[in-house]
C-alpha cells in the first residue's frame, strides 16, 4: 500500500509513548499522562514511501516525526481516540 503524497510509518518498537526508564534491570513507568508531549514517541520507521518518490529516504529508515503523530487524544465525549493520521 502506497500513499500518493505521504510516508507510511510505524512507531519504533511499536510504542506510542517513551514513558519508561530501565534502572538496575527493572523497567519503571515515569509518566502515565497521555497528554504530556515530553513522553510521546517521535521516532518512526518508514514502512512505505510515497508514489513516485525519488528522494534519499528509503524503507526501513528512521524519521523524526511531530509529537502528535502517535499520541492519543480525547474527543468531545471524553473517549480516547487516535489522531486522523494514525491507522
Amino acid at each position: 500500500m502506497k500513499a500518493p503524497f505521504a510516508f507510511i510509518v510505524k512507531p519504533i518498537k511499536d510504542r506510542r509513548y517513551n514513558n519508561t526508564k530501565e534502572i538496575g534491570g527493572i523497567e519503571f513507568v515515569v509518566s502515565t499522562d497521555t497528554e504530556d508531549h515530553k513522553f510521546s514517541n517521535r521516532e518512526a520507521e518508514v514502512v512505505e514511501t510515497p508514489l513516485n518518490y525519488k528522494g534519499p529516504i528509503s524503507i526501513g529508515d528512521t524519521l523524526l516525526v511531530h509529537h502528535n503523530v502517535f499520541k492519543y487524544y480525547n474527543d468531545m465525549k471524553g473517549k480516547q481516540r487516535s489522531g486522523k493520521s494514525f491507522f
